[in-house]
C-alpha cells in the first residue's frame, strides 16, 4: 500500500493578517518616499499563505521603491518575497532567477534574509526532489541561523531538514527536527509556526502508524490555523486529517475532508494541493474497488504532478495508477505503469543522493566537533595559566618561611598559620592536575576523533571517485531527457516570444502619457490585461478646442482581443483625425460603419459578430462641457466636494452587426466644475469572481469603492483600486481584461 503524501506547507506564516486595505493605505500615505519598500515588503510578508497574488504585487512594489532609492537591503527582501510566491505559483525557474538576483545583493552579508533565501534555494530543489541539494541548502540555513542567532530562522530550518528526512522515510530524525521546531515556537508564542509544525509532527506519526497521535496533532493545527484564518494552511491539514479517516476505512469523512481541501487548493491554484489531493482520492476509490473513479481522478494527479515537474507525486502516482490496472486485471498497462515508477524512484533515490546527503550530515558533524575541540582547547590553556600563577605565589611563600624560621619565638607561633596555608594551596594544586588529567585524557579522545576524521575523508575521497563515475554515466542517460525538455522549452519559449512581441505593437500603438499631462490636472490609467496581450484598449486625440477620450473593450481578450484593439485604434485615428469628426456619436455611427464592412458582417446570417464596446467623451476646457456617446457603454462623474455620483449612460448596442442598424448612436452632453472627476471602464471589475465566494463583484460594489476613495489623490485611487482587486480574487484566475481611467480637469 502506498505511504500517505504529506502536503507540507514550506514557509511558516509569522504574520496574520489583521490590517485592512483602509489602514494599509494610511500607513504607505503617512511613510517618507524612502520607507515605503520597508512597509510594502511587511505586506507583502502579512498575506504570505492567505493570498499569493497580493504577495507578489506588494512585492514588486517594494522593489520598485527599493530601486529608485538605491535600497539593497529592502531590495533583496522583495526579491526573495516574489521567487518565494512564484513557487507557490508553481513557477519555478522564475523564482530561481529572482532568488538569485536577492542573494547577490545580500551577498557576504549573514542576516535574517540569509537564511529565507537559503530555505528557499532548497525548496526548489525540493520540489524537483533532489534532496541531497535541498538538504545542503537547509543545513547551510540552520549555520547562518545559529550564527546570528535567530530562533526563527533556527525554527524554519530544521522543520525543512525535518521535511527532507521525511521524504527519504528516516521518521525518527524526521520526528527529533521537528520537535525541535516545535520547542522553539512555543517559546516565542507564534501562533502560527505551532500550526504548522505540528501538522508536520502529525504527518510524522501517521507514516510511523500512530494514527491517535497523529490526529491529536492534525486537530490542534487544524483548531489554530481555523483561529488565524490560514486558508491553505486549513486546507494542508484538512488533507492529511483525510488520509487519516482514510486509513480508518471511513470513507465518507476522508472524502468531506478532501473535497475541502481541494475547492481551498483549486481557489488558490496551489498545484501540489490539488495533485495530492487527486491521488488520494482516486487511492480511496481503489480501496473501495471503483477503478474507474480511481483511474479518473489519479490520471489527473499524475498529469498535473508532471506538468510541474513534482518528482515524488510523479512516481508516487505512477505505482498508484499500476496497482488500479492490476485490479482491473490489465497485466500489460500495470507492469508499464510499475516500471516507470520504479525508474522514477531510483533516479530519486539513487546512491549518488544517500552518499551525498551522508556528506552533508557528517560536515555539519564536524563542524560542531571542531567548535567543541576549540572550546576545550581555550579551557586547557586558561588552566595551565592558573596553575603557572599558584606555583609561583607558593615559591614565594616558601622562601618567606624559610627566612622567618630563624627568627623569634613569636614568629614561629605564626608558622602554624603558614603550614595550613600551605597546605591548602598543595591541595588547590592537587586539585589542578586532577583537572589537567582529565583535559589530557578529553585531548586523547579529541585525537582519535580526528583519527576518525580523517579516515572518514579518505572514505570520501574514495567515494566522491566513485560518484564521479556514476555521474558520467547518468549523464548519458539523462541526455536524451534534457534534449527532449529543452525542445518543449524552446517552442513554448518561441510562442510567448511572439506573444510578447504582439504586446509591444499593442503598446506602441497606445496614445503617449504626455498627451494626459498636457491637459488634465490629475490622472490614472488601471490596465491588467487578462494576458501578455489584451483586448482593452483607451485612445487619445487634442482637438482644437479639447479633448477626445475614449475606453473600448474588445470581443475576446488575449491574443484576439489584441487584434480587435489595433482595429479600433486604427479607425479611430481615420474618423477623427484623417475624416476630421469630433462629435462622439457621429464618431461611434462612422466606427461601427467600418467595423461591419471591413469583417464582411452580415445582418441576414450575423455569424460573426466581432467588434467592441466603447465609451467615447469629449472635453471643452473653454466652455467647461462635455459630450459623450456610449455602446453598450456608461460613465460615471463624481463631485470630490460633495461625494455625489452622476452616471451617463449610453446606447444598448455594440459596435458591430446590429438587429436595427438604421438606429444612430446618441449624444449626451453636460457641463462640468474643477472638482469632477470622470470614469470611463469596462466591464473586468465588476464582472471580476471572488476567489472566497465565488460570486462577482458587481457595479454597485464597484461606485461605491469609487465614491470611498474620492478624496484621495488619483494616483492612491489608483492603489487603493489594484490592493481590493486582488484581494477581492484572492489567489483567482482573473475572469477578464480590465481597464479604468480616472481624469479630472
Amino acid at each position: 500500500m502506498i505511504k500517505p503524501a504529506v502536503l507540507s506547507l514550506l514557509i511558516f506564516c509569522t504574520l496574520a493578517l489583521t490590517a485592512s486595505t483602509d489602514s494599509l493605505r494610511n500607513v504607505i500615505k503617512g511613510a517618507m518616499s524612502n520607507e515605503k519598500a520597508y512597509h510594502y515588503n511587511n505586506y507583502a510578508i502579512m498575506f504570505q499563505n492567505i493570498n499569493w497574488d497580493s504577495t507578489l504585487h506588494f512585492a514588486h512594489l517594494a522593489l520598485s521603491h527599493a530601486t529608485i532609492h538605491n535600497q539593497r537591503v529592502q531590495a533583496a527582501r522583495a526579491y526573495n518575497l516574489i521567487g518565494k510566491g512564484l513557487i507557490y505559483k508553481g513557477r519555478l525557474s522564475e523564482a530561481d532567477n529572482y532568488i538569485d538576483s536577492a542573494q547577490l545583493l545580500n551577498k557576504n552579508l549573514k542576516n535574517e534574509t540569509s537564511v529565507e533565501i537559503l530555505i528557499n534555494k532548497g525548496m526548489i530543489q525540493e520540489h524537483h526532489a533532489i534532496y541531497a541539494i535541498a538538504l545542503e541548502y537547509y543545513q547551510k540555513a540552520l549555520i547562518v541561523a545559529e550564527e546570528i542567532q535567530s530562533t526563527t530562522g533556527k525554527a524554519r530550518a530544521l522543520n525543512s531538514i525535518g521535511i527532507i528526512n521525511k521524504e527519504l522515510e528516516d521518521y525518527e530524525e524526521a520526528l527529533k527536527s521537528f520537535l525541535g521546531a516545535l520547542e522553539i515556537a512555543e517559546k516565542q508564542n507564534i501562533i502560527s509556526n505551532r500550526a504548522f509544525i505540528s501538522n508536520n509532527i502529525g504527518t510524522i506519526y501517521d507514516l510511523m502508524g500512530d494514527t491517535q497521535n497523529a490526529l491529536n496533532y492534525y486537530e490542534d493545527a487544524l483548531t489554530l490555523n481555523e483561529q488565524l484564518g490560514n486558508t491553505m494552511a486549513i486546507a494542508y491539514t484538512k488533507h492529511n486529517i483525510g488520509i487519516i479517516f482514510k486509513t480508518l476505512n471511513q470513507y465518507k469523512k476522508a472524502d468531506r475532508y478532501f473535497q475541502s481541501s481541494l475547492k481551498t487548493a483549486i481557489n488558490q491554484n496551489d498545484a501540489l494541493a490539488i495533485a495530492y489531493n487527486y491521488h488520494h482520492i482516486a487511492d480511496m476509490y481503489l480501496r473501495q474497488n471503483k477503478t474507474r473513479q480511481a483511474l479518473n481522478y489519479a490520471n489527473k494527479s499524475l498529469k498535473i504532478a508532471e506538468k510541474q515537474h513534482l518528482s515524488t507525486a510523479t512516481f508516487q502516482n505512477y505505482k498508484l495508477i499500476s496497482r488500479i490496472y492490476q485490479k482491473m486485471q490489465q497485466p500489460d498497462a500495470a507492469l508499464k505503469h510499475y516500471t516507470r515508477y520504479t525508474q522514477l524512484k531510483d533516479s530519486v533515490f539513487n546512491s549518488q543522493s544517500q552518499k551525498r546527503i551522508e556528506d552533508i550530515q557528517n560536515a555539519y558533524q564536524r563542524v560542531h566537533i571542531e567548535k567543541r575541540i576549540a572550546l576545550l582547547e581555550k579551557e586547557q590553556k586558561q588552566n595551565q595559566l592558573e596553575l603557572e600563577k599558584s606555583n609561583a605565589k607558593i615559591r614565594n611563600r616558601n622562601t618567606m618561611l624559610f627566612i622567618l624560621s630563624s627568627a623569634t619565638i613569636l614568629i614561629l607561633l605564626f608558622g602554624g598559620v603558614l603550614i595550613a596555608q600551605i597546605k591548602e594551596k598543595k591541595e588547590a594544586i592537587y586539585k589542578l592536575n586532577i583537572r589537567n588529567e582529565e583535559i589530557n585524557q578529553q585531548n586523547e579522545e579529541i585525537k582519535v576523533q580526528r583519527d576518525n576524521l580523517s579516515e572518514l575523508n579518505k572514505r570520501i575521497t574514495a567515494q566522491k571517485e566513485e560518484i564521479q563515475c556514476q555521474n558520467e554515466a547518468l549523464e548519458e542517460q539523462n541526455k536524451l531527457t534534457v534534449a527532449q525538455r529543452d525542445k518543449i522549452y524552446e517552442q513554448k519559449q518561441h510562442l510567448t516570444d511572439n506573444i510578447t512581441y504582439a504586446s509591444r505593437i499593442q503598446k506602441a500603438l497606445i496614445p503617449p502619457t504626455h498627451l494626459f499631462k498636457s491637459f488634465f490636472t490629475d490622472w490614472f490609467v488601471f490596465n491588467r490585461p487578462q494576458g501578455i496581450v489584451g483586448g482593452d484598449f483607451y485612445w487619445l486625440h487634442e482637438t482644437n478646442d479639447g479633448m477626445i477620450m475614449a475606453v473600448a473593450d474588445s470581443t475576446g481578450h488575449g491574443v484576439t482581443g489584441g487584434f480587435m484593439s489595433i482595429l479600433g485604434i486604427s479607425m479611430l485615428n481615420d474618423i477623427v483625425i484623417r475624416q476630421g469628426k469630433t462629435q462622439t456619436n457621429e464618431i461611434l455611427d462612422e466606427l461601427r460603419l467600418q467595423i461591419v464592412n471591413l469583417l464582411h458582417q452580415d445582418e441576414k446570417t450575423a455569424i460573426n459578430k466581432d467588434g467592441m464596446d466603447i465609451s467615447i467623451i469629449r472635453f471643452d476646457k473653454a466652455n467647461q462641457s462635455y459630450q459623450f456617446s456610449g455602446a453598450n457603454h456608461k460613465a460615471y462623474i463624481i463631485d470630490q466636494k460633495t461625494n455625489e455620483l452622476s452616471e451617463v449612460d449610453g446606447d444598448r448596442m455594440p459596435i458591430s452587426i446590429h438587429h436595427n442598424m438604421n438606429e444612430r448612436f446618441k449624444a449626451t452632453t453636460g457641463s462640468f466644475t474643477h472638482s469632477d472627476v470622470f470614469y470611463l471602464f469596462s466591464d473586468g471589475f465588476p464582472d471580476q469572481f471572488s476567489g472566497n465566494s465565488n460570486r462577482k463583484y458587481l457595479y454597485k460594489n464597484f461606485k461605491q469603492l469609487l465614491i470611498q476613495n474620492i478624496a484621495y489623490p488619483l494616483n492612491e485611487q489608483h492603489d487603493s483600486l489594484a490592493t481590493e482587486f486582488y484581494a477581492w480574487k484572492a489567489g483567482l484566475e482573473q475572469t477578464d481584461d480590465v481597464m479604468i481611467i480616472a481624469v479630472k480637469i
